[in-house]
């Protein structure tokens, strides 16, 4: 039987687990990333996790497909470099495919982190059976992946899928990116909180602003479940701002679905409802046949889709 390795490698923790060819999951093992150790430490802990799991397990060499691993970008899914990680010290121009190669003697497959949760969501997840899927995860940023007609879609230089950096306003608030007005400032975690903060701070009432610099986007869906009228409208106001970016989307590339997924997500239908009706408003037909759906995999998305990229890509 042959079997796969999947990673997914973020700034707090390393998800590293052993699959079967089917892509159904043996053994998962969640480690400390660690990061200001250093690249060699964290491939290092890596590979011996790997080493463990294929022992424990019984495998034998021969019978490992390769690696799959997600990594932060920006990236090359073909010279298997990692330009630059933000959250990783140290993380600049890494050779990680040569160095995971040398450090473990399987063939690595390197992918971008929101395309690994991409194609792990169209393989095993919401998008299973679509052929045209935009996936795209709300945490403290905002990422995406696309897939068009059946297969990822990296673009020339593995940079497709930034929809967090689509402009909603022209002379919004300035991004990190150093933009402004980009989605991400307002549909994220992070903008949530912004959003909801201001409008405390300009007065309006609300259950939130007992939990002052303390509020999170959590919060604010809870207290909207309570029917809070400042997190109702800023809950709304969210799902109205992503379907305007979303319109745009399903009318450029005519998709199956847009499935959604991070920790925002979890306010389901309440972020949801308003998302459809403003592409119902907006988009044309048939485009707004377009399916919004919420993410199944959770936090696995991303080790799941690693797995997968090795079936894709040997």
């Amino acid at each position: 039987m042959k079997h796969i390795i999947g990673i997914d490698l973020g700034g707090t923790t390393i998800s590293v687990a052993l699959f079967n060819k089917n892509i159904s999951m043996l053994e998962q093992r969640i480690l400390t990333t660690e990061s200001q150790r250093g690249v060699d430490y964290i491939l290092t802990k890596i590979s011996s996790n790997i080493a463990e799991l294929i022992s424990r397990h019984k495998v034998q060499k021969s019978d490992v497909l390769g690696i799959g691993f997600g990594s932060p970008g920006p990236l090359s899914t073909k010279k298997g470099i990692v330009f630059n990680c933000p959250n990783l010290k140290g993380w600049k121009n890494v050779p990680l495919k040569q160095l995971m190669e040398h450090k473990t003697g399987f063939p690595v497959f390197i992918e971008n982190d929101a395309n690994s949760a991409a194609l792990g969501e169209w393989c095993k997840g919401s998008g299973r059976g679509v052929e045209n899927m935009l996936f795209v995860t709300l945490g403290t940023g905002v990422g995406g992946g696309l897939v068009i007609n059946n297969q990822l879609h990296h673009g020339k230089d593995d940079a497709a899928g930034e929809i967090g950096h689509v402009i909603l306003f022209p002379d919004g608030i300035k991004c990190n990116c150093g933009n402004y007005g980009c989605i991400e400032m307002y549909a994220s975690a992070t903008g949530i909180v912004r959003r909801t903060k201001e409008a405390i701070n300009y007065g309006r009432n609300s259950v939130l602003s007992k939990l002052k610099e303390n509020i999170t986007s959590k919060n604010v869906y809870l207290a909207a479940l309570k029917k809070d009228k400042l997190a109702c409208e800023i809950m709304n106001e969210t799902g109205r701002y992503l379907g305007i970016i979303f319109s745009s989307m399903a009318n450029l590339l005519d998709l199956d679905m847009i499935v959604i997924g991070g920790n925002v997500a979890n306010a389901g239908e309440m972020l949801l409802r308003p998302i459809r009706k403003e592409i119902q408003s907006r988009v044309m037909y048939p485009a707004n046949k377009v399916k919004i759906i919420k993410a199944k995999l959770g936090a696995n998305a991303g080790v799941i889709g690693a797995a997968c990229a090795v079936l894709e890509r040997i």
